[in-house]
């Protein structure tokens, strides 16, 4: 226990301000075998992996274990088995939260950390996780995504809940001679609240009677939507020549559609 106590009081610096490189009890680099174990899970040798994982827990290191599982189970298993993704989550914090009530000087036993080795390495793997974060955060830096294109191509998006959305609300409202809550319902009824895919479960009874109540397609959700289909109920002449006035001017309704829009609503 000195050698972890030593290690501790370190802080992460050795003598005379020279990086702290840790080692474990068989004086091997804690950053090989924490790397080592990450690597043996990626190709299924769950026995070196259990070794490896051994020795940083026997040389005081159970809980950056448990949070370099964690990662992993994101990295490098991910969308292939979702499933054991959440049981490692679930047996590593379960291990972290065990040894903090137990306090800094006693550890748990670490079965949850050898079921979380043994379930990824032996798990079918993917990366692709990880693969989208790379290629967004370089796509961002390169400038190689256009976020208000995004917005701009999903009508969807500037809805009751955005300052623009709830313009354009009350200025339809007032076309229509409507109210802006009916408009603000019937286009998230419509349009905000489309699913892809959309999977029905029992019938989604719920669902077929918000439908008649408010007098909408309901079934419109299972008719294969893609993405990109959004197409907002088209106004009439009339219509678009009213909105198109209050545009201009900067105007909204009235004061009944003020009241509501500040009330929010579905999102």
């Amino acid at each position: 226990m000195e050698h972890f106590r030593l290690m501790a009081a370190g802080n992460g610096r050795g003598g005379g301000g020279a990086p702290f490189k840790p080692k474990t009890l068989s004086g091997v680099p804690y950053d090989e075998c924490i790397s080592g174990l990450q690597k043996m899970i990626r190709r299924g040798k769950e026995k070196e992996a259990l070794i490896l994982m051994q020795e940083l827990c026997s040389s005081g290191y159970p809980s950056a274990v448990a949070r370099r599982l964690m990662i992993i189970a994101v990295e490098d298993i991910g969308l292939a088995n979702p499933k054991v993704v959440a049981q490692v989550y679930t047996l590593c914090m379960g291990y972290l939260v065990l040894k903090k009530d137990m306090g800094a000087n006693r550890d748990p036993k670490p079965l949850a950390i050898y079921m979380s080795v043994m379930l990824l390495a032996r798990s079918p793997k993917n990366r692709e996780t990880d693969d989208a974060q790379i290629w967004m955060l370089a796509a961002r830096e390169k400038k190689l995504v256009d976020i208000q294109k995004i917005i701009d191509d999903n009508p969807c998006i500037p809805d009751r809940h955005t300052d623009r959305g709830k313009t354009r609300l009350r200025n339809l409202a007032a076309a229509r001679g409507t109210t802006f809550t009916e408009e603000a319902d019937r286009e998230f009824l419509e349009e905000g609240s489309l699913l892809y895919p959309h999977v029905e479960v029992q019938g989604n009874q719920w669902g077929r009677l918000v439908g008649e109540m408010f007098h909408y397609d309901y079934a419109r959700n299972l008719r294969g939507f893609q993405p990109g289909e959004e197409k907002p109920k088209p106004l009439s002449p009339e219509e678009t020549e009213i909105v198109a006035e209050l545009d201009s001017a900067g105007e909204f309704a009235s004061a009944d559609s003020n009241e509501a829009a500040s009330k929010g609503g579905r999102g």
